[in-house]
């Protein structure tokens, strides 16, 4: 009798969880990272001791729920070199099967710009990779951040045209 009355509370439980859970959205589906893209680079501010870059990054949300995040921390490495690192708090909503662009500050020490400078100066093209996290709410079954990674090359050919065609002027 006994094991019969614990068996019966034990199902109501699990019955009862799983409509609770189930009438506030609960998905047990797992999420996947977001792709990350680098569209832009601009150098914001360069001083005695560190230079300021904003980064732009497409986010791409291939998921059927919304990403809410808290913010990000990432490093931009050029030629497997760090360049940048970076931190933000600002929220981002990014609607499921949806982008979104991201502004993002770096900040790179002079000493690691000017190497990367020496490193990049007789090439065409330099590798690029980023990495960092996008920290989310979390919550029950939900991650908490989740890592992401973009790599490729940026082609300097436009950059050298342009550097010949201001000191021609």
């Amino acid at each position: 009798m006994r094991k019969d009355i614990a068996s019966r509370l034990a199902i109501s439980c699990m019955i009862l969880i799983w409509v609770s859970t189930a009438g506030c959205g609960f998905k047990t589906g797992s999420v996947e990272s977001p792709r990350v893209t680098v569209s832009k680079i601009k150098v914001e501010d360069i001083n005695l001791f560190e230079a300021v870059l904003r980064i732009e990054m497409r986010v791409f949300n291939g998921n059927s729920d919304a990403f809410d995040f808290k913010g990000l921390d990432c490093q931009l490495d050029l030629e497997n070199s760090r360049l940048a690192t970076g931190v933000s708090n600002m929220p981002i909503h990014i609607p499921p099967h949806d982008t979104a662009v991201i502004p993002i500050t770096v900040y790179s020490s002079v000493e690691d710009m000017a190497r990367i400078i020496r490193e990049i100066r007789l090439k065409d093209k330099v590798a690029y990779q980023m990495n960092g996290k996008l920290f989310m709410d979390g919550g029950f079954f939900r991650p908490d951040k989740l890592a992401f990674q973009s790599q490729g090359e940026i082609s300097l050919e436009g950059l050298k045209a342009f550097r010949m065609s201001s000191l021609q002027q």
